[in-house]
């Protein structure tokens, strides 16, 4: 089971603090995995759209929903951090604000397509959240370094394909 019953309360209310990333981090996983399919497949033409390879109005759309949602997701988590976690938070306060600057700036240039092609950045943290919800505390440095080197991996790939499709602004997508 993902969260045994016997747990202490300082546990329970640790591991709570992980459902809404968990729930998060499995959307952005499935929505992301279905943008990098996308982006392999045209071998990058996805991010500058041409005559032969257009976005579709669904694709448009799902992309502009992912960006709300994780905003969304944001505002949500920092909320709920406030108000029931606050110690467990950590960073989460500045990491999401951070967030919530960078995908609101893709979003009004009309870019939310670059976040949509990195939400497969989530996957580590689908991983982390439910290791978290079991009960599974892994070393941290390993957890943060596997983190780390999936999403840099990756993050490095789609910059390439953005600078390789001269798509604007691949500076804002760099320090995402």
């Amino acid at each position: 089971c993902c969260c045994p019953l016997f747990v202490s309360q300082a546990e329970r209310k640790r591991r709570q603090a992980w459902v809404v990333t968990l729930l998060s981090s499995f959307i952005m996983t499935v929505v992301g995995t279905w943008y990098f399919v996308r982006l392999w497949v045209s071998n990058g033409d996805i991010l500058n759209p041409t005559d032969d390879i257009k976005l579709d109005h669904v694709d448009t759309a799902i992309a502009r929903g992912i960006s709300l949602f994780f905003l969304a997701y944001c505002v949500v988590d920092m909320v709920l951090a406030a108000l029931f976690y606050n110690e467990e938070a950590g960073v989460a306060y500045e990491h999401h604000t951070l967030y919530i600057i960078i995908v609101g700036v893709l979003y009004k240039k009309k870019l939310p397509l670059l976040f949509a092609i990195g939400a497969l950045e989530e996957f580590p943290t689908l991983l982390l959240s439910i290791y978290e919800l079991m009960g599974d505390r892994r070393p941290r440095l390993s957890t943060g370094m596997m983190i780390l080197t999936s999403r840099i991996s990756y993050h490095l790939y789609v910059t390439y394909k953005c600078i390789a499709a001269d798509v604007m602004n691949p500076g804002l997508f760099l320090v995402s």
